[in-house]
């Protein structure tokens, strides 16, 4: 009996033995499955900051700029890994010029234009206007204006083996040359009631859309002095502009179109110089 009695308080004891090593190794396993927030934030740095990684742009929206570009400010891996590092960033002004270059860890993400839910495009051709549909154009600048300040800061982009990125940054403390006499004038324009009526043609010509046909556009004429009834709201201070073309051909036409960028918004001003001063000739909206 008390053999027995031995031979099964060993064997309780051997049960319970095996019963804690379990546990601890059960312990041990779970611990090691818990994933290291340390450890995974650094792979998402990593990750991020990679430049060599191309992620999140599917291959037809290398096609299109415009494409391109949302993905490109609404997205930050897809920023890090299209921005070359480090990137060149040149000042100009007042004769002199300089050139630093801004390392991976120093660059602030960029929105641009999307925090207000549009842009611009100024240019001189119907031409020029259609290079945003272009697949064949390699170079883009994004220009954000300072209208107040009259500085420019032109993002350029690139595109090289079906790839685009965003290749250096010009920071210019006055208006291009060829920019200056309408972006003057477009600031006055925007902001003046009374400078605006002085600054149309007319009439001035109107197109928009058919309210009874989708399809199609009905056109018109607006005098002077119903133009309040249909000016357009315009922004005065700051504005982002998309330059498609390198230079402008003709110094005496711009296109001023003003796009949405998901509502299918757009309202297109063209104006023509008349000896020094800028007229308003069509309005479409």
């Amino acid at each position: 009996m008390r053999v027995m009695i031995r031979l099964l308080s060993l064997s309780l004891c051997l049960f319970l033995l095996f019963l804690f090593v379990g546990c601890l190794g059960g312990k041990s396993q779970q611990e090691e499955n818990v994933p290291d927030s340390t450890a995974r934030n650094t792979v998402d740095e990593d990750t991020i900051y990679n430049d060599t990684i191309d992620v999140s742009v599917p291959k037809a929206a290398d096609e299109l700029f415009d494409d391109f570009i949302f993905n490109y400010l609404g997205n930050d891996r897809v920023q890090m890994s299209r921005t070359v590092f480090p990137l060149k960033v040149t000042t100009s002004g007042e004769g002199a010029e300089n050139t630093r270059y801004v390392k991976k860890g120093e660059w602030t993400l960029q929105r641009l234009f999307m925090p207000q839910g549009y842009y611009t495009i100024i240019c001189d051709t119907e031409e020029h206007l259609s290079l945003a549909n272009d697949t064949t154009i390699r170079k883009v600048a994004v220009q954000r204006i300072d209208m107040r300040e009259e500085v420019v800061d032109e993002y350029l982009f690139s595109c090289h083996d079906g790839r685009w990125v965003l290749a250096s940054i010009r920071k210019m403390s006055s208006f291009d040359a060829k920019d200056v006499s309408f972006l003057m004038f477009y600031r006055q324009f925007a902001c003046d009631e009374a400078f605006q009526l002085e600054s149309l043609c007319n009439p001035v010509m109107f197109t928009s859309q058919d309210p009874d046909d989708d399809f199609s556009t009905m056109t018109g004429e607006i005098a002077v002095e119903t133009w309040p009834a249909f000016a357009p709201e315009l922004p005065g201070d700051v504005i982002y502009n998309i330059r498609y073309a390198d230079s402008y051909s003709d110094t005496d036409k711009r296109i001023f179109v003003l796009r949405g960028i998901s509502n299918g918004f757009e309202t297109r001003l063209t104006f023509i110089r008349d000896g020094d001063d800028w007229k308003l000739q069509s309005l479409v909206e």
